[in-house]
């Protein structure tokens, strides 16, 4: 990224209204670390330019008292962007931009019934919902959760044919399109909190040889809420690749972890993801359908049939398996893209 580009980005910054929230950020790490306020929001601006990470970011990662050589081994959005460039082909994008496109592409990996309801009847839609105890229905294009609905079978069907028909035109309305047969969650995961599909971001990279495993985040929601996204109030940890909880989750909303579960008192640290190896096996697999298509986040669950894909990201997360709290030695992941890819990750 050259010096202009860099400057460019901390004036948008400021543009932004971000100035006042990295001034709260330092205010915030002076009380948890004793750091002068000052220091640290120069120090802020300055990573902003020399590494290209914002404020949140920042407190994510503990950079403040971390070493130069330590920094240099964090993956930022430049990187991110600069490796989805480089390993997913522009034309195949729009698979995993668009649910209903990748729902085809993938159906061999979903394990479930869809509909796209911009190509099916009100008889279509409701022999669907009457398949089914319920139904998640999307906007084919969303991100972070949003703009999703959960519907049980007798909340359409109770009032007959105009209420089912009244939810059918509601949906087409909204452009809420992708019907999704509602995933029954394997009985350990809905033990962990049973009223969210509590998803896997497991992210696989193409290497030297091949489609590999990245990382994997395990994600849940809290407060009865049917979504575990981040950005829609969920928590969410690392996990190992042995399916192993080692550390406290995260709630990047509030800025807190949890030991265990708000809502279920589950305790996080050496709870068994069930059937983590036959997961990072299927994203795998799925990884080797579209090889041009190779920096992929899937979303998988663990149904009480095995894994199964929800849904596949193009630009995977970076900001969330760096989280300091799963990283004791204060290093970042760009070493373990670096050893996958077999060269240094690109960067903008």
């Amino acid at each position: 990224m050259s010096k202009c580009n860099k400057f460019t980005v901390l004036r948008a910054r400021i543009k932004s209204g971000s100035v006042s929230k990295m001034w709260n950020f330092a205010k915030v790490i002076h009380k948890e670390k004793g750091y002068p306020t000052f220091f640290i929001f120069l120090d802020m601006g300055f990573c902003i330019i020399k590494y290209g990470i914002g404020y949140q970011e920042y407190r994510g990662y503990n950079f403040d008292g971390k070493s130069p050589r330590l920094r240099r081994t964090f993956m930022t959005m430049n990187h991110n962007i600069a490796l989805t460039r480089e390993l997913n082909q522009k034309d195949k994008n729009p698979i995993l931009k668009d649910k209903l496109l990748f729902m085809e592409t993938y159906k061999d990996f979903i394990g479930r019934e869809f509909l796209d309801l911009r190509k099916t009847s009100l008889e279509d839609f409701e022999s669907f919902v009457n398949r089914h105890e319920y139904i998640i229905a999307k906007p084919f294009d969303n991100f972070g959760g949003l703009g999703i609905r959960k519907y049980t079978k007798d909340e359409i069907t109770n009032g007959g044919a105009s209420n089912i028909k009244a939810v059918y035109d509601d949906l087409l309305k909204n452009n809420v399109v992708d019907i999704e047969e509602g995933i029954t969650q394997h009985p350990e995961m809905s033990r962990l909190y049973p009223y969210s599909i509590n998803t896997l971001r497991i992210a696989t990279i193409r290497g030297e040889n091949g489609p590999d495993f990245f990382y994997a985040i395990l994600r849940m929601g809290v407060n009865k809420s049917f979504l575990d996204n981040a950005t829609s109030g969920g928590i969410y940890t690392s996990v190992d690749k042995d399916g192993t909880i080692r550390f406290d989750a995260y709630a990047e909303k509030k800025g807190i972890y949890y030991d265990k579960h708000p809502d279920t008192g589950v305790v996080f640290k050496e709870f068994k993801v069930p059937m983590m190896k036959e997961a990072i096996e299927l994203t795998k697999k799925a990884a080797l359908l579209v090889p041009e298509l190779g920096y992929i986040g899937w979303d998988v669950a663990i149904s009480d049939k095995g894994p199964v894909i929800v849904e596949g990201n193009d630009i995977p997360g970076y900001d969330m398996p760096q989280n300091a709290a799963w990283h004791p030695d204060g290093k970042g992941i760009l070493p373990d893209i670096e050893k996958i890819l077999g060269h240094k990750c690109p960067k903008l």
